[in-house]
């Protein structure tokens, strides 16, 4: 019965995609681009939304209710509410949260920010993103996207061209992926305008090394470029790793827009609260749109915000939360390096894993989802790049507990039955 539903809700997907987006001449490219991905097709696949209710969805990068925001959080969102910071404000936000901001900025990151004219505030970090694409970017130019990563499909919106830059996976699941300095090198083109980057990468996990990050800023320097780094985890970091900005090294702070949010670790997704910093004149372009596109930043998100930067909630992150995600990722990596023909490498940098199944066979990122839901009702992500795509999905170990168990065996089974036959 659920195969059967499934197959339903794809073919009338399609048929919905053909007939109301190809065919009506109102859409645009950006439109029919967006509409066609397998992000669009997973929504409308949603467990919650088309009534699948066998199916586990152990996809998404949050999940209400898998841990809570620290208390001074919800104690200062309460207590702006009851102060009455519901209305406009203009569009650099509360000067007190970019004081956070850049507080925070130097004693984690490294950074050091000027408060007036090299911080703002923002929705978070698509919304980020899609002020560099549009006002950044040219019709034609090329963008450097590290491949596996969340922005592959959203760089041809600008009009830009995407030149993936691959990570390589370790064949040691204990290992983590790596960039080779040369794949960048070697892809730099005379239209090269800007690098994209997670750090920590997603879907991967991986948590870049300071040696690499030193090695792409003496490229980006060498070649005029600007980088966006996604910097979204850079609380959610396991094994005692470090974290490392790459705008905090030697000339790149003028070049980087150093992107974060607080939906991850510290749960306010529903609040589209973070910021950026870069430079002043980026900055002028930021907290224009914000002005005039969108009025302002949610108030109350930056009054919570002030507290979660605070060093108070960062302890209560490490030592309530962060235990918790890790034995998640532990479970998990754990449990799918034990499936027959699975290799999994070890995430350090997000909460995300991207298993490596490519030995079944079972085709496109499409096809992946597909088979996960039809045979075992989990609904996973793929197609995070063209190189490192076939053969992988990801999943978010942020799950609960039950959701991310339940999940796991039913996908161990679904490819058990791949391999009897």
């Amino acid at each position: 019965m659920l195969k059967k539903k499934v197959q339903h809700i794809m073919s009338e997907y399609q048929e919905w995609f053909e007939k109301e987006i190809l065919s009506k001449k109102w859409w645009n490219d950006v439109t029919k681009n967006r509409m066609g991905t397998e992000r669009a097709f997973l929504r409308d696949l949603s467990a919650a939304d088309r009534g699948l209710k066998d199916v586990i969805e152990i996809a998404p990068g949050t999940f209400r209710y898998s841990w809570p925001a620290p208390p001074m959080v919800i104690e200062a969102a309460k207590k702006a509410l009851d102060e009455g910071h519901t209305d406009y404000i203009p569009g650099g936000g509360f000067r007190d949260f970019r004081e956070a901001v850049a507080e925070k900025a130097l004693r984690e990151d490294g950074i050091e920010a000027d408060i007036d004219k090299e911080i703002q505030p923002t929705h978070g970090v698509s919304f980020s993103f899609n002020i560099a694409g549009r006002h950044f970017l040219n019709p034609g130019d090329d963008v450097l996207l590290i491949d596996p990563d969340y922005f592959l499909g959203r760089v041809p919106n600008f009009g830009a061209n995407v030149i993936p830059v691959p990570l390589t996976e370790p064949t040691d699941p204990n290992k983590e992926w790596v960039l080779n300095i040369e794949e960048l090198v070697d892809r730099i083109t005379p239209n090269s305008k800007m690098l994209v980057m997670a750090n920590g990468n997603n879907p991967t996990g991986h948590l870049y090394t300071k040696k690499e990050l030193e090695q792409i800023s003496e490229v980006v320097q060498d070649e005029d470029l600007l980088v966006f780094s996604d910097e979204l985890y850079s609380r959610c970091v396991f094994d005692g790793k470090k974290h490392y900005s790459i705008a905090a090294l030697p000339g790149m702070k003028e070049r980087t827009i150093t992107s974060t949010s607080f939906s991850k670790l510290e749960a306010m997704s529903g609040l589209r609260i973070g910021y950026v910093i870069a430079n002043s004149d980026l900055i002028k372009v930021y907290r224009s749109i914000s002005s005039y596109e969108t009025e302002c930043i949610n108030t109350i998100g930056q009054k919570a915000g002030i507290a979660a930067l605070s060093q108070e909630a960062l302890e209560w992150m490490q030592k309530n939360t962060l235990p918790e995600v890790q034995k998640r990722r532990d479970y998990s990596w754990e449990k799918l390096n034990k499936i027959e023909d699975v290799t999994c490498a070890k995430a350090t940098g997000t909460y995300y894993l991207y298993p490596n199944i490519s030995k079944y066979k079972l085709g496109n990122p499409r096809d992946i989802i597909e088979y996960f839901v039809k045979e075992a009702g989990v609904l996973v992500r793929a197609n995070y790049g063209p190189i490192n795509t076939e053969g992988h999905f990801r999943i978010s170990c942020c799950a609960p507990w039950e959701r991310l168990t339940n999940g796991l065996e039913r996908i161990k089974e679904a490819l058990e039955k791949l391999t009897r036959k």
